[in-house]
């Protein structure tokens, strides 16, 4: 009984136990993963039939999985990465995983590769390398994994790791905004396995390259700087001092949330909506039920939530203002004068309608911006969110992000707006909002990346 609150349905994150196939769209900060998979009675064999993950596709399962949490996860097994001999993209993932699980320096490592005939894409960014190289620095092109290369690269001092990155962003960049906007979240799954990436521009290199070569340098010294700081070099007696080795720098910093090294999810470390302000009434005096008070005075209440808390769904009006009155539930006789006070103020234009159900103060709605609730509050009904609130939420993190694709830009907006499950009804209304986004032109889908329109 020590730990039944933990299971009791009226937490905000009740614990749930759900298997590969219904647990899209759920979010915990810890997970625990079991896999079921495993060496039969007996003869200890394990047959490599893994259901799903077998079939085309199972590898995007496997991901959904991965990616539930937040935070930590705790994986659970009985077979072993050498033990999946199937050559399909599924079990091959699933082998990739179990090996990061149980060393992810090693098993990252194993997976970086090096082309040094590659060509680069622009001479902006032979440039880059010739003046890096000038200054004494020893340099890889297209450095990475799998399918995400990272254009330059800057080895250490004995040639054992890479102290820098560099990605430059010139004409490739604009001419593939959707590939390389996936990039930026690749990037921020390196940064977390302990790289240091520098970007630049190539409109800033041609305006004054001396300057963006100052500043590609600065960043290598700072990398090796906070190398040195957080692990520090040990000195034998007799011996000369030795560098930390890469495998020991990338094992400090490496994500607490083991995600395939593929499948970078959205970043979840920031707040990028405003808080919600709940307007308060107190100030306004009224008797013991509306039908007692003139139109002015509940007009006046109507009016004074519509200005903090627009666009604001009418049955949100109706609770504030019962909750004024004092009144548990709201019947016919509550409605009617509050609706009449409402239609008059729009006929007064006062009031105006944003969407059905939506109210705004006068005749314009204004900015609109996304907002989330307070730390001690919990997030209000999807359905009390405007679709042009969830638009903004939209492109917001877009704006941010740069590209997301549909599932998870889906996931972060309802995160951001505080839902930390994506239930059926949010994840429907969210998908109604960014059809109205791609419809009007201000987003686009480029295969099966979103993105804002540039302009």
């Amino acid at each position: 009984r020590d730990v039944d609150e933990w299971f009791s349905e009226d937490r905000r994150e009740p614990f749930f136990v759900k298997n590969l196939e219904t647990v899209q769209g759920d979010e915990r900060d810890h997970i625990i993963l079991s896999i079921g998979y495993g060496p039969t009675v007996g003869s200890g064999q394990v047959p490599n039939r893994f259901g799903p993950i077998n079939r085309e596709g199972g590898e995007r399962r496997l991901n959904v999985a991965v990616t539930r949490a937040r935070r930590t996860m705790t994986l659970i097994h009985s077979l072993r990465a050498t033990d999946i001999h199937v050559d399909t993209k599924g079990p091959k993932f699933l082998r990739r995983y179990l090996e990061y699980a149980a060393d992810p320096v090693r098993a990252f490592e194993s997976q970086i590769s090096t082309d040094p005939a590659a060509a680069t894409d622009s001479p902006f960014e032979d440039a880059v390398e010739a003046a890096v190289r000038q200054r004494g620095y020893r340099v890889d092109r297209q450095v990475g994994v799998s399918g995400y290369r990272i254009d330059l690269a800057i080895l250490s001092e004995d040639g054992t790791k890479y102290d820098l990155g560099i990605e430059c962003d010139g004409a490739t960049y604009h001419r593939a905004p959707a590939a390389r906007d996936r990039d930026w979240l690749r990037q921020a799954v390196l940064e977390g396995l302990g790289w240091t990436i520098h970007r630049v521009w190539s409109t800033s290199w041609i305006r004054n390259p001396n300057s963006e070569l100052d500043a590609i340098l600065n960043s290598l010294s700072k990398a090796r700087a906070k190398a040195r700081s957080q692990y520090p070099d040990t000195t034998d007696e007799g011996s000369e001092t030795q560098e930390p080795s890469v495998r020991a720098a990338i094992r400090e910093s490496t994500p607490e949330d083991a995600r395939l090294v593929d499948a970078p999810a959205v970043s979840d470390t920031r707040l990028l909506f405003e808080e919600y302000e709940v307007s308060s009434l107190s100030d306004i005096r009224v008797s013991r039920h509306p039908e007692n008070d003139s139109w002015e005075t509940i007009e006046k209440l109507i009016l004074r939530v519509t200005e903090v808390e627009a666009p604001v769904h009418r049955d949100v009006i109706l609770q504030r203002l019962r909750s004024r009155y004092g009144l548990g539930r709201a019947g016919r006789l509550v409605r009617k004068p509050i609706d009449s006070a409402i239609n008059l103020a729009v006929r007064r234009e006062r009031l105006a309608w944003l969407e059905p159900d939506f109210i705004v103060v006068g005749k314009e709605p204004g900015v609109i911006g996304p907002r989330r609730p307070k730390l001690d509050e919990q997030p209000r009904k999807i359905e009390h969110i405007s679709i042009a609130e969830l638009k903004a939420g939209l492109l917001r993190i877009l704006h941010a992000i740069y590209g997301s694709e549909r599932d998870d830009l889906i996931t972060e907006v309802a995160r951001q707006f505080g839902y930390s499950r994506t239930g059926v009804d949010i994840s429907l209304r969210l998908d109604q909002a960014i059809s109205e986004l791609l419809e009007g032109g201000d987003m686009v889908l480029t295969g099966e990346m979103l993105s804002i329109t540039r302009t």
